[in-house]
């Protein structure tokens, strides 16, 4: 007579007692075990440095320093990067590119991820927080506003409608820009030559623009930059021309290879970006 099941499962398992009981045969018992050594030495895997690109230009209070060169105080958005990186535990490898190299180094994959002030085309070269409905995750972004900045006698009213006012005027933006195309389609007249805020700063004052666009996450964030280098030169007006969303992009090659720790990342941001930041540039504008 053929033994039943429950001796062929005492004779040939382990019991495994509890609030319930069940049997392991030895061969599921090695596979199990097999499955546990694997995703333990994948948890243990160290996280190489991921390669992070950003703009090669003098942008307070976000990006500090020119060139290739990451310098000691690299400015509050390199900073919430670190931080953002770090909280996945990885080290980090910055590379300043051009602002137009930006999107094509994260198609390539010569870069792991990068920050946009995305639109949803770029999720066709980038990986993306999505919603469920496949839309921009607006929560795991920092929410970004274009500001205006005329010239301190310039008879302008600091109230003043700039989405209409400035229509067929000449604004001064930072090269590689990529809203200035949408700037262009909504009648304003840009000036993209200048590579930095303060190269702008100059037109601006010698009357070569109308007035500088610049974007912030919060309408103070470069007052205090300004009013130091410039004093009354240059004034902010009150309303944004646009609002936007910076998001940090990943490479469509890193985000399939390492898809938890770039949510995990997507999801400090969400969490910690905003309060972070603020912090950081208010850091920032305490520096002499």
């Amino acid at each position: 007579m053929p033994p039943s099941p429950a001796s062929r499962c005492a004779a040939n398992s382990t019991d495994v007692t509890g609030t319930w009981r069940r049997c392991i045969t030895p061969r599921a018992a090695a596979a199990a075990f097999s499955l546990l050594a694997a995703w333990a030495a994948h948890a243990a895997e160290p996280c190489a440095p991921v390669r992070i690109a950003y703009t090669d230009r003098h942008a307070p209070p976000f990006y500090f320093g020119s060139g290739e060169t990451v310098p000691a105080k690299p400015g509050a958005a390199v900073e919430l990067i670190r931080k953002m990186v770090a909280s996945a535990g990885c080290p980090i490898a910055f590379v300043r590119v051009p602002v137009a190299r930006i999107r094509v180094a994260l198609a390539e994959g010569s870069v792991d991820m990068a920050p946009l002030n995305a639109t949803p085309a770029d999720t066709g070269i980038s990986a993306m927080p999505l919603d469920q409905n496949g839309k921009l995750d607006a929560r795991r972004s920092i929410e970004a506003m274009t500001y205006v900045f005329v010239r301190g006698n310039d008879q302008v009213p600091a109230n003043a409608d700039t989405v209409e006012y400035f229509k067929g005027r000449r604004l001064g933006i930072i090269q590689g820009i990529a809203y200035a195309a949408q700037l262009r389609a909504e009648g304003y007249i840009v000036d993209a030559g200048a590579t930095d805020l303060d190269r702008n700063i100059e037109k601006l004052l010698m009357g070569r623009v109308d007035a500088y666009v610049a974007t912030v996450t919060a309408p103070a964030d470069l007052d205090e930059v300004l009013r130091v280098r410039y004093g009354n030169k240059v004034r902010r007006l009150e309303r944004p021309i646009r609002n936007s969303r910076t998001y940090l992009a990943a490479s469509k090659q890193y985000y399939a290879a390492h898809p938890a720790r770039v949510d995990a990342m997507w999801q400090w941001i969400a969490a910690h970006g905003r309060t972070q930041l603020t912090a950081l540039i208010h850091e920032y504008e305490r520096l002499p």
